[in-house]
């Protein structure tokens, strides 16, 4: 057994559905200040900082309201604007990333792979003027600085609402994780789909961290986090190397230095994922789950 920490329990009484309905204003009230200040600093400059934490921002936003959305539905149009607006800064932040992989691999010594430094740059500018239009669009924005959930109305029908869809959320990473366990070289695309499940699980324990204490010292999540940031930079690698691909195919890159080039992204120590990785991942999110007693257990929240 790898269990990524021992499974100690939160402490004190489970929380009282005031609690939880105060717990989930709050978190309301801050993630849209957030979101509105990286707003802000983004559409005064698309900076790699001012790219990621809006990024952040919308994500932990659009959790917010999935756990507000157990009481009240959100306006229309908001969740939606927020993923178009993560899609595209999530394009300028690939290429970003690209141009840096380019600039700290062997990339000087081969001019023959200029074509793929000068693709990535001008598509970074298109991607920066695209983005910097979807940002403009302030109307869902509008509509959620109007809004006020009536989360008392709802009374104690929020709170088993509410462990559904936590309980939901990490059971699915559980099983994506379960899914490829198994295997040293499991498939790049179910990797991404269990690091997204897996940060989402993420934030949804950080915004209910007030009024639940499954992880008091904080301890899980952080070593969730830095099992998402390993996957997170082997998946880079792969989104250059399908580029390439793309290229080579089409003639715009010489086949040779882009294998050679190839080669050097996949010597990195993110190439292979263990199986004993992906365990520990899932015995982490397991040890969540099933934490038991006090403020670490949904299953004791009031409205069972």
């Amino acid at each position: 057994m790898h269990a990524i920490i021992q499974d100690t329990p939160g402490r004190g009484p489970p929380p009282s559905a005031d609690a939880v309905r105060l717990c989930l204003r709050r978190l309301l009230n801050t993630s849209v200040r957030a979101y509105r200040r990286d707003l802000a600093n983004c559409r005064r400059r698309l900076s790699k900082r001012s790219i990621h934490e809006l990024r952040i921002a919308i994500r932990r936003l659009l959790v917010c309201l999935r756990l507000v959305g157990v009481a009240q539905k959100e306006p229309p149009g908001v969740s939606a604007l927020l993923r178009l607006q993560l899609k595209a800064l999530g394009e300028v932040r690939d290429t970003q990333v690209q141009l840096q992989l380019i600039k700290e691999g062997a990339f000087r010594p081969a001019p023959e792979m200029r074509p793929l430094r000068d693709h990535l740059r001008r598509r970074k500018r298109r991607r920066m003027k695209a983005a910097a239009q979807v940002l403009k669009l302030d109307k869902a924005l509008r509509r959620l600085q109007e809004w006020r959930p009536r989360l008392e109305k709802e009374g104690p029908r929020v709170i088993p609402r509410l462990r559904r869809l936590v309980d939901g959320k990490i059971r699915a990473a559980i099983a994506c994780l379960s899914s490829i366990s198994g295997s040293d070289t499991p498939d790049s695309e179910a990797l991404h789909r269990c690091r997204v499940l897996s940060r989402e699980c993420g934030y949804i324990v950080e915004a209910l961290q007030p009024c639940w204490r499954g992880d008091p010292a904080g301890e899980l999540l952080s070593s969730l986090r830095a099992r998402q940031q390993g996957i997170g930079r082997r998946h880079d690698r792969e989104l250059l190397l399908r580029r390439m691909v793309r290229m080579v195919g089409d003639g715009e890159l010489q086949a040779a230095p882009a294998r050679r080039f190839g080669e050097t992204l996949l010597s990195e120590p993110a190439k292979r994922v263990k199986s004993s990785f992906l365990r520990d991942w899932r015995e982490g999110l397991e040890t969540l789950l099933a934490r038991r007693g006090g403020r670490g257990d949904f299953r004791r929240w009031p409205g069972r």
